[in-house]
């Protein structure tokens, strides 16, 4: 009996055994496998963070640089601006050589000559904050004194080498400012694109409003003597103009000049004009009226000018001015213009 029993409990102790053996690896692989599979979860964050913050320091150091030529360029445009632009042309016109048949037709100055001729201009830039301005001087000489500029006028005093014009413009926020040759007028019945030298201003008031003026020498001049054009106070060109922008949101839909006219003319020669044997002096006013659609196609004018001309007749045998008046008339126009383009 004992025999037997001691069997039978031996066989229980193993299968207890077995089982303790079987259970222990499962708990083992268990933990074992959620500690690998943890394990990766926190690799793959390491590692994702990893990337991100080498991303983040490759677009830092991506957008450094592009950040930089931006705020070096709005501090380069905060500075002043100059640029000086000279140009200079010289040719040489030669006739070495002439013959003629029979001699007597042969001219006595000049029949073989050599000249030279120069061409020049200086250009100008200049921009600071709200102010800026540009110019350009154009000169012209040339070896013959015949073909100075100012021949007509100064016969062989004139200059070999001359200014023959000149424009300064400035700018200064919104309002616009020129001198030298420069035009004025935009009302075709009683001054319209006037040109000469001296000032024009044009000056926006409010979005509605705009002054535009100018104060001319009355006939084209160059040279350096009257460098303004405005020394003679009885030979000049005088006039404003007052814009009104109906629908200030859409400009030149329906707009409105009102513009005054002074001018009074001595007869002088110009550069390009011969001499003008009568003095003239005018006072006038228009009004203008401008309106188109938005896509310009179609255009409406309307124009009501009033004037005063008043002329004085020189005494041709003296060349000098009669203090008689010939003729004052006034000269009221109208006109209608429309302008359709396809």
């Amino acid at each position: 009996m004992l025999v037997q029993s001691s069997k039978s409990e031996v066989p229980s102790q193993e299968k207890t055994v077995e089982i303790k053996l079987t259970e222990t690896p499962s708990t083992n692989g268990a933990e074992k496998s959620e500690e690998s599979k943890s394990q990766p979860t926190e690799n793959a964050e390491t590692v994702k963070t990893d990337e991100t913050t080498k991303t983040e320091e490759t677009k830092t150091d991506e957008v450094k640089p592009e950040t930089q030529p931006a705020e070096q360029t709005a501090t380069t445009e905060k500075k002043s601006r100059f640029n000086f632009i000279p140009t200079l042309t010289l040719s040489l016109k030669s006739q070495p050589f002439q013959s003629n048949f029979p001699l007597e037709n042969r001219p006595a100055e000049r029949a073989t000559s050599t000249d030279f001729t120069l061409q020049g201009s200086i250009k100008n830039e200049y921009k600071s904050g709200a102010l800026s301005s540009d110019s350009n001087f154009d000169f012209a000489g040339s070896s013959f004194k015949q073909e100075a500029l100012r021949f007509g006028t100064l016969g062989e005093e004139a200059p070999n080498v001359d200014l023959a014009s000149y424009i300064l413009n400035f700018q200064v926020g919104k309002a616009k400012f020129a001198f030298g040759h420069t035009s004025f007028g935009n009302n075709r019945h009683l001054v319209n694109s006037f040109s000469a030298r001296g000032l024009s201003v044009n000056i926006p008031i409010t979005e509605r409003f705009d002054i535009t003026g100018g104060v001319l020498n009355g006939t084209s001049i160059v040279g350096f003597g009257n460098f303004l054009g405005l020394r003679n106070l009885d030979h000049q060109v005088q006039g404003a103009t007052l814009g009104i922008e109906i629908f200030p949101k859409r400009p030149s839909a329906l707009r409105l000049e009102v513009t005054g006219f002074n001018a009074y003319i001595q007869p002088l020669s110009g550069v390009w004009e011969g001499r003008i044997n009568d003095a003239e002096q005018i006072r006038g006013g228009g009004l203008w009226l401008v309106t188109q659609d938005k896509t310009a196609r179609f255009k409406l004018k309307f124009g009501f000018t009033l004037s005063r001309f008043k002329i004085w007749r020189t005494h041709r045998s003296t060349w000098t001015e009669t203090p008689c008046r010939l003729r004052r008339f006034r000269a009221r126009r109208i006109i209608w213009t429309r302008v359709i383009k396809f």
